[in-house]
């Protein structure tokens, strides 16, 4: 039991509030910055102050947090976040000579979308912090985020995700796309009847909670007009752009491409409309050089849309 904070090193609390969040010590070590050992060492007296284990080994060499470590997650955040608000001045950051890296993990709608703008602002404003990007069309758990050294996710994800942060940066809707001049185009309307007389590209790389165009139901839509399957939105208009194939894609996205028309399709069985947002750990909510980049994709976002 602790009764008397004296003598306790408050450094501990950065290293247990990053414990608690990582659930793993060389993770939280790369973290903080510090050795491994260090962070162990921390470790072992976070565990006789609380007199707990606090990360238990379990099943498949994961760590657990120990129920007391559950409990104490919440008002660690918030005392890590008081203190960072009493002692640390965002003014103190200065991107032009800021050094660090980030992992950023982007679908390829979003890289096509937003990559070349984010690597120009960046480079300009802070040319010394260097851009990791990952393609990531999936952030099904947490694992994901961890398993790639993630510092932020781009994309329509998952948004059951409770373990992590997120913001809307903008929405799109999907339309129907064909080459420029495709006979589609002559139609008064576009429907599920009408496009049963075309080929079907599909683009389906995984399922998404909301966008009819990866999952169209057979009984809308006959499995026998869909020619192709590709996985990659990119591809996919790629090869539109070369042939008689009808397909459905974001609307933003579908805007840079000149060679290649779109209309919306009629249909009140499926919700067109999708969000992007980005994703982050919650122990990076106060972190100024993550809050400066969260910051530069939401000015470069709003300057695209």
């Amino acid at each position: 039991m602790i009764s008397d904070l004296s003598g306790i090193n408050l450094n501990l609390l950065f290293v247990l509030h990053v414990l608690l969040t990582e659930k793993h010590v060389t993770k939280a070590s790369v973290k903080l910055k510090l050795r491994q050992s260090t962070v162990s060492g921390s470790l072992k007296q976070l565990r006789i102050l609380f007199d707990d284990e606090l990360l238990v080994r379990g099943y498949s060499n994961k760590m657990y947090l120990t129920q007391k470590a559950k409990q104490l997650q919440e008002p660690v955040r918030k005392a890590v976040e008081y203190i960072n608000k009493v002692f640390i001045s965002e003014q103190a950051f200065d991107p032009k000579v800021a050094e660090t890296t980030f992992t950023i993990g982007m679908s390829d709608y979003v890289e096509t979308m937003l990559l070349v703008k984010l690597i120009k602002y960046v480079k300009e404003t802070a040319p010394n912090i260097k851009l990791i990007v990952k393609h990531l069309n999936d952030l099904n758990n947490y694992k994901t985020f961890e398993n790639e050294n993630l510092d932020l996710a781009i994309g329509n994800f998952n948004n059951t995700l409770e373990c992590l942060e997120k913001e809307c940066l903008f929405s799109d809707t999907f339309v129907v796309f064909a080459k420029k001049g495709h006979p589609i185009f002559n139609e008064d309307l576009i429907n599920f009847e009408v496009l049963r007389k075309y080929d079907l590209l599909r683009i389906k790389y995984r399922k998404m909670p909301n966008n009819y165009f990866y999952d169209l139901k057979a009984a809308e839509m006959s499995l026998q007009h869909v020619s192709v399957t590709v996985q990659h939105m990119t591809v996919g208009m790629d090869v539109v752009k070369s042939s008689d194939f009808v397909s459905f894609g974001p609307r933003k996205m579908l805007e840079k491409y000149e060679d290649i028309q779109y209309r919306s399709l009629l249909s009140t069985s499926y919700e067109n409309q999708f969000d992007i947002y980005q994703y982050w750990k919650p122990v990076d909510n106060h972190d100024i050089v993550h809050t400066w980049l969260r910051n530069a994709i939401k000015m470069v976002t709003n300057k695209l849309i």
